[in-house]
Order: structure tokens, then sequence, then C-alpha cells
């Protein structure tokens, strides 16, 4: 894995690294600021099989196909070489052409944001267009919902904050019309993106956005420049997968990732992305404790909300049940290094609250933010066990829903 060029920004090829050795893998990372002769190198004394690239800077049309020549003089034209960062469909396309075989046009750390702050206010948006049915109707009509679907479509988005100048389609409103205008947001605006995390409206001023036209020529920027505008370095965003498990943003304050829920409620909490977090969700006024003992043999609890390992429960949700909401969660989160082995994760109903004496509940784990293993159960008084190696050297988490007890691999 490595970053060619001048590109500072590591933690997507960190990310990406630590999960394909999740899985795995053997991976060399060479570090920031890799020539493509440099690149090239490393995988012949290595002998590798594949290579894999991450570039923040815009220059992937040109540092991409210069690290496969390289190869090629080395004899390694057949080293399957992807490729990831903020790219372009259609550059997307070029460089598949040019032989990189897959390009992701969304990675971690894509947007920033800070932890539990959202810089937008979606129900004021909501409340400005419901009020003026006229800027309702143009708005709705770019993003081609009903006027009466606003509302539901504006919760559905998410807000972040642009950590690069980007490329969009803004739109204003004259005459009882939205019209068009091609702009270019600078890093730092806060906007709602949608579930592909697409930019689809600006917080400042609720303008509808939408992808930007393709064009045939290199565009021709007008109008006032910011000291760090930079035309080689802007990006356009393109829907590829719809997130899943949250928006992993970089907090703004701390530099850490974080995971933003998929939504605009104002009460939704952000949460860290951790080494390994075991996250369990349930719908009810139950009071279900989880707990996880790590390979030390400490074990993380209501109990015992911290361990020296680094392991720490946010939250014992729901307790008392005189204070139980609905739609609760509990995280256990090692934010640095975990400890590499097995995991024993246990869930127990603690109090069933009036909510019944068998509660269905959704647990998973992630690694490094991503999510490696989905358990969907049911706690009805007893201790259920879930087991896994967890670590850098795991792949992944094997559940077991016996008493408490894990099988062994």
């Amino acid at each position: 894995m490595a970053k060619p060029g001048l590109d500072g920004h590591d933690r997507g090829a960190k990310t990406i690294t630590r999960a394909l050795r999740d899985h795995g893998f053997e991976v060399i990372y060479t570090g920031l600021h890799q020539t493509p002769e440099q690149i090239a190198e490393t995988a012949l004394q290595e002998d590798v099989d594949a290579v894999g690239l991450s570039l923040l800077s815009g220059a992937h049309n040109t540092l991409f196909p210069r690290v496969m020549e390289e190869l090629r003089t080395r004899g390694l034209g057949e080293v399957l070489v992807f490729g990831g960062g903020v790219i372009p469909d259609a550059d997307a396309r070029t460089l598949k052409e040019q032989g990189v075989a897959q390009v992701a046009g969304r990675e971690p750390g894509l947007y920033g944001g800070t932890r539990n702050a959202a810089a937008c206010d979606p129900p004021a948006m909501i409340a400005f267009l419901e009020q003026n049915p006229d800027k309702a109707a143009a708005w709705a009509g770019v993003q081609g919902i009903a006027a009466a679907d606003i509302r539901t479509y504006i919760e559905g988005l998410t807000p972040v904050v642009l950590t690069r100048d980007t490329r969009v389609t803004n739109h204003g409103f004259r005459n009882g019309q939205a019209y068009a205008h091609p702009s270019v947001l600078q890093a730092g605006h806060a906007v709602l993106v949608d579930a592909w995390g697409v930019p689809r409206a600006k917080c400042s001023c609720g303008n509808p956005l939408a992808p930007p036209v393709p064009l045939a020529t290199p565009p021709v920027y007008v109008g006032p420049r910011w000291p760090t505008f930079d035309p080689l370095v802007i990006i356009v965003v393109v829907a590829t997968d719809p997130v899943v498990d949250g928006f992993v943003l970089v907090d703004l304050t701390s530099g850490v990732l974080i995971i933003r829920p998929i939504g605009a409620d104002p009460g939704a909490v952000d949460l860290a992305t951790g080494d390994v977090r075991v996250t369990l969700r349930w719908a009810t006024t139950a009071d279900i404790d989880l707990s996880v003992t790590d390979p030390t043999g400490e074990t993380v609890s209501y109990g015992n909300r911290s361990v020296s390992t680094g392991g720490t429960l946010d939250v014992d949700a729901n307790a008392p049940c005189a204070t139980a909401t609905a739609g609760p969660v509990e995280n256990i989160i090692w934010p640095d290094t975990a400890p590499d082995g097995r995991y024993v994760i246990t869930v127990n109903l603690y109090n069933p609250c009036d909510a019944g004496d068998t509660q269905s509940f959704e647990l998973t784990a992630f690694v490094g933010g991503f999510p490696v293993q989905l358990f969907l159960g049911g706690a009805d008084g007893g201790d259920h066990g879930f087991c896994g190696r967890l670590g850098r050297n795991r792949p992944g988490v094997e559940a077991d829903a016996g008493q408490g007890k894990c099988r062994h691999r």
C-alpha cells in the first residue's frame, strides 16, 4: 500500500492497510511521499501480488499510470493495481482503461465534522421551506422529489463539512424558479449529503445542490479565489455504494476518525471508530447489558466501565428503568491499538422494564471503523456469549449463541 506524490493524507491508506491485514493479507505500507520508482522497486523487492495506491492530491491521472509504467519496466506488468481517493467518475473510467483494476471514489475521511456538534440546522431548513411553498416547489424540483416529501428527504440527509474544495451544481431562486449555476464550494463549507455521500444542500443558506455536469473540456473558473484555491485539487464526489453504518468523518478538533449516523437527527450521537468497537442495539425500553472480555482476561461491563488495555463502555443504556428510552445503543471501544486474540462478547437481559421477557437485539463488531460481523439475536434473561478473533491479525469474528461459551477455532 503506497502514497505516491506529495499527498500527506494517510488515514484512508492506513485504514485500508489495517483492514487487509485483518483479513489475513501481508501488507507492506510504504509511508508518505513515495515516487513511482520507489513504489515499483518496493513491489519488486517484496515480490508482491498487488499494489494499492491512495491519493487525495488530484494527481491520480498522472501518478497512477506512472506507477504502472515503472512496474512494467521491472517485469511486473501482471501485478494487480488498485487505487482509491477522491476520484471523479470520468477519471476512474480512464484509469481503468489504462490498467488500474479498481478505483474507489469514496473512502473514510472524505468529509469532516466535530463530534456531537453538527454544523447544520435541518429542522430550520425544513421549517423555512414549509413556510414558503414557492421555494419549496423549486427546491424539491432540483432533488427530483415532491414538495410534500421534503421533510422526509431532508431528515434522511447527513450534515458534514467539506475537507476539500468540491465542484457541484449550486442553485439559486429567481422569478419563482430554481436556476442552476456550476460552483466550487470551498473546503470548510457545511453541507447535507445523501446516503451515497453526494452533497445535496448547503447548510448556510439551504440552497439545493446537485452533482456537477460532466465537462468535455477543462473548466474555466471565474470570480474571487480564496488563498488555497487550486484547480488541480478540486474534487467531484460521485455515488458509489450507499453508506450503511454511518459516515466515517475526520473530527476537525482532534483529527481522529468518528462515525456519524446517517440522517439529520440533531440528537444523534457520533461514535468513536476505535481499533475495535462492539455495538449493541435494541428497540425497546428494556435494560440489556453488553460486556466484552479481551484476550488478557479483563472484562468491560457496566460494573467495570474501563480496563487497562484501553477498552471502555460509553453508556449503561436504560439503567434505571425510570429513565429508559426506546432505541438505545451501547458501545465498548478500544480507541487505540487493541490487543490481538480472542474476545468474548456477552449480552444479558438485566431487566425487562415491562418491555417483555424476550428481547431482540443487534450486535455488530467493528475493526478500524469497518463492520466485520453482524449478529441478530434474542435475550431472555440469560447470558448469551459470542466469540471471535479480533485485533490486527484476525480474519473476522465468529458468533456462537451458546450460554456464554465460545467454540474453539
